[in-house]
């Protein structure tokens, strides 16, 4: 077996990525390839299972699949004492797998396509969660689910991030007032621009800019 342990976990992985491959066929190549059939002693059966749940694993693990996602289809495969039911079995981790695998795509895109949104918006005071859903047409649940799994953090700390980034570069790079900031960045007002900014950087806007100004001079 051992000659093909090391190309398992590559076979595992261009099924996942090629969705039209029929999942029937390549369970029975994997057999062919280790030589299995009902002729196959106790202990090459156990080997060969061992090598197969080594290579889903690390491939769930390479996909950054869940723990539970992936222990759950270790302890499946497992229990199936039978050439048929393994290979039965097999398939149908190999299809959750592939499954997964595409909705994480798909979520990665959707994810990217809502911070270029934000990107795009930030100076718009209606920009929300709300209003990416309706752009993207999908729900805010579903929408700020997918985005806190992706980023770690939620919509409406990106779009308060994006938002005080710009007021740094207007700050810096402009003498206009804090309320045409607060204007051209999403802010409703002054002072909701002046808490934002007080909470991230621990100073208020006029400060940082006191304090721009003052490394200018110096240099």
């Amino acid at each position: 077996l051992n000659s093909d342990k090391a190309m398992l976990p590559a076979m595992l992985e261009d099924f996942l990525n090629n969705a039209s491959q029929d999942v029937s066929e390549f369970v029975a190549r994997i057999f062919k390839n280790y030589g299995i059939d009902d002729k196959i002693s106790l202990d090459t059966m156990e080997c060969f299972k061992f090598d197969v749940i080594n290579a889903v694993n690390r491939v769930g693990l390479q996909h950054s699949f869940s723990i539970e996602e992936r222990q759950s289809s270790i302890f499946e495969l497992i229990r199936k004492d039978s050439l048929q039911e393994f290979g039965e079995c097999l398939k149908n981790v190999l299809m959750k797998f592939r499954q997964k695998k595409l909705e994480m795509e798909n979520s990665n895109g959707i994810c990217q396509q809502a911070r270029k949104y934000i990107e795009d918006h930030y100076d718009d005071i209606n920009l929300s969660l709300p209003m990416l859903g309706d752009a993207m047409n999908l729900s805010t649940s579903y929408l700020s689910k997918r985005y806190k799994e992706q980023y770690g953090v939620s919509i409406f700390y990106d779009i308060t991030q994006v938002r005080l980034e710009k007021v740094k570069q207007l700050l810096q790079g402009t003498e206009i007032s804090i309320n045409e900031i607060a204007e051209q960045t999403g802010f409703s007002n002054g002072k909701v621009l002046i808490r934002a900014f007080k909470k991230k950087e621990g100073i208020t806007p006029g400060r940082y800019r006191e304090l721009l100004n003052e490394q200018e001079r110096k240099a």
